[in-house]
């Protein structure tokens, strides 16, 4: 049978794409891997954060940064989201506000603010995250260091919240020592309508003092001093005061009231599994309040995970005997702690003979160890300690416990070849 030539090309054409289809049996052809960053602008630098001012858009760090050589004084306006990725921003330094002047609407998580050092004269409540916010959720954040106000009121994370509207305060850890002139709290302090706040607090902790010292006098206002917040009018989950509670009266006759959870508790607060170490929970509340904790709670209850109920140790926090005295910690503050690295069979610096293998163990929950052996700081991308490591050369080995991807404290190990 004779095919036509028009009917040869159909046929060979046909045959082509058979075989092609038939070279591609049994693999999967899928479009490239989009980054979870796509659409998101990268933070490095002191620079790069005065690009969020009047930003409703969405940023994340890509390593800490050091404002040690910066004095911070930006009024940053915030309405976007800021992800820190496990990174921290380090030695902020101010005379006026923290982080940011105002967050609205905003979305801060997985950053913390470490070793802040704020002296503010300025007239206006001062947060280390942010003087006043409104709307905003803080997730997996802390802030260390020490944060004082000559005027107004004082908290680690926000100053006051702002228009009666609500923030949100999720795994969120103050150890800075905070110190107001009126109001002062670990969290957040007063509401700037003189209402009472209606921010939300889950899993919780204050690990700073917080202290009032009354240097000046109003008439209409109540202060308070407290561990978590300045007043409660919603629900207060798992939170915990672990830092000392300063009450001092000024010389003009002002009475702070403190207490270790929240200064004023109205008819809307409701706590659930709270506790302090101090004597009172909360200052003043309303006779039908809901709210009630723990108080005089023993500090040795502050070590035991059961204590903590609803945290996710082993991902979102760790808790261990050599860190923080064995209370709680966020998984991205353990770079912080020495007590987080890995422990090596054999001690740096030692000569040994070829062929020895070194054995790397960490007793931190969720902990697996990652290593380099080319003198780079190990990444979640790094080779995983399953086996000993053998050396057969002069060899530095670095290696750090990551916790949910969080990478703790990195360990230098030098070995020399007898």
């Amino acid at each position: 049978m004779k095919i036509r030539k028009g009917m040869a090309k159909i046929l060979s054409t046909f045959m082509a794409a058979a075989i092609a289809v038939s070279a591609f049996a049994g693999t999967t052809l899928t479009a490239s891997a989009k980054s979870k960053w796509d659409g998101w602008l990268k933070i490095s630098s002191a620079g790069d954060l005065l690009r969020m001012n009047n930003s409703e858009g969405k940023f994340y760090l890509t390593k800490d940064i050091d404002l040690k050589d910066d004095l911070w004084q930006e009024e940053l306006v915030f309405n976007g989201t800021l992800d820190g990725n496990g990174y921290c921003i380090k030695n902020l330094t101010s005379t006026k506000y923290g982080l940011f002047y105002s967050l609205g609407n905003a979305t801060i998580q997985n950053i913390g603010l470490y070793n802040v050092k704020i002296k503010s004269g300025y007239s206006f409540t001062i947060g280390g995250f942010a003087s006043r916010a409104y709307g905003t959720t803080f997730t997996n954040c802390y802030v260390t260091g020490e944060i004082e106000s000559d005027t107004y009121s004082v908290a680690g994370f926000t100053g006051e919240l702002y228009r009666s509207t609500p923030n949100k305060y999720v795994n969120c850890v103050n150890m800075a020592n905070v110190t107001g002139s009126w109001s002062a709290a670990g969290i957040e302090c007063a509401d700037s309508s003189g209402s009472y706040s209606g921010s939300t607090y889950e899993n919780c902790i204050n690990f700073g003092k917080i202290e009032g010292r009354g240097c000046v006098t109003s008439s209409h206002y109540t202060y308070y001093v407290a561990g978590i917040c300045h007043s409660l009018d919603a629900k207060m989950t798992s939170c915990f005061n672990a830092g000392k509670i300063v009450n001092k009266e000024a010389d003009e006759g002002i009475i702070y009231n403190p207490a270790g959870l929240t200064g004023y508790a109205s008819s809307n607060a409701f706590m659930t599994n709270c506790g302090t170490t101090t004597k009172v929970d909360i200052s003043n509340a309303a006779s039908n309040c809901m709210a009630q904790g723990t108080t005089s709670m023993a500090a040795s209850k502050l070590t035991k995970s059961s204590t903590f109920k609803g945290y996710k140790f082993g991902t979102t926090w760790t808790i261990d005997k050599d860190i923080n005295k064995g209370r709680p910690v966020l998984s991205t503050m353990l770079k912080h702690y020495s007590g987080s690295k890995p422990t090596a069979s054999v001690k740096t610096g030692t000569a040994v003979a070829k062929g020895t293998k070194i054995e790397l163990s960490t007793d931190i929950k969720g902990g697996v160890i990652r290593y380099t052996t080319n003198g780079k700081t190990p990444g979640t991308g790094s080779k995983k300690f399953t086996d000993g490591i053998t050396i057969i050369k002069n060899t530095t080995i670095k290696a750090a416990v990551f916790v949910n991807g969080y990478r703790a404290y990195v360990v230098t190990l030098k070995y020399t070849v007898k």
